[in-house]
């Protein structure tokens, strides 16, 4: 996992890894490709920032009780951006609906969704709508508009896979329409 933050630590540490000594340039490239050759992961050791966490706590590059990441999930952890569920699409277990979210430039996307997957509500053809709803997203940026608002661009592909109905992963929206997942 490679994350331009993951080194810059909301407690105010230093944004970058400190220099090198020599035998740690003559490691350099080993490990996951990929991955910073200052954690000297081994290939077969998945990446999670509890590991990442030891291994730079480990090089003294954090202490205990340091946050990894200067903001919740912002190197792909999981977020859920609100959608509202308009209708009650088809029956077969689980049953699906249909979810609309608003991007930040105003335009409408359509999901069809399993129930499970947007709420912890259970929803049939008989519910009241519209209903609250979230879809799971990763951030994939942040940015500031010409207005000066920030937009945050997802991904909704990570993790469950979900497409609007044009295929559509990808989409900017506002920071307060996402909340933890």
């Amino acid at each position: 996992m490679t994350c331009p933050q993951a080194i810059g630590l909301r407690s105010g540490g230093k944004s970058e890894p400190p220099a090198r000594s020599p035998k740690e340039e003559e490691g350099k490239g080993q490990g996951v490709a990929g991955a910073s050759p200052l954690l000297h992961l081994s290939p077969t050791k998945r990446v999670t920032p509890w590991n990442i966490g030891r291994r730079l706590s480990w090089s003294g590059l954090i202490t205990p009780g340091h946050a990894i990441f200067p903001f919740p999930n912002e190197c792909g952890g999981t977020l859920a951006v609100r959608v509202e569920i308009s209708r009650y699409v088809d029956d077969p277990q689980p049953g699906w609906v249909e979810c609309k979210l608003v991007d930040a430039l105003g335009r409408e996307h359509v999901f069809v969704e399993k129930v499970p997957v947007v709420t912890e509500a259970y929803l049939d053809a008989t519910s009241s709508y519209p209903q609250s709803g979230v879809i799971a997203c990763t951030v994939v940026a942040r940015r500031e508009r010409d207005d000066g608002r920030e937009v945050v661009r997802i991904d909704t592909q990570t993790p469950d896979g979900v497409e609007s109905t044009v295929g559509l992963s990808q989409f900017e929206v506002f920071p307060e329409q996402l909340r933890e997942a």
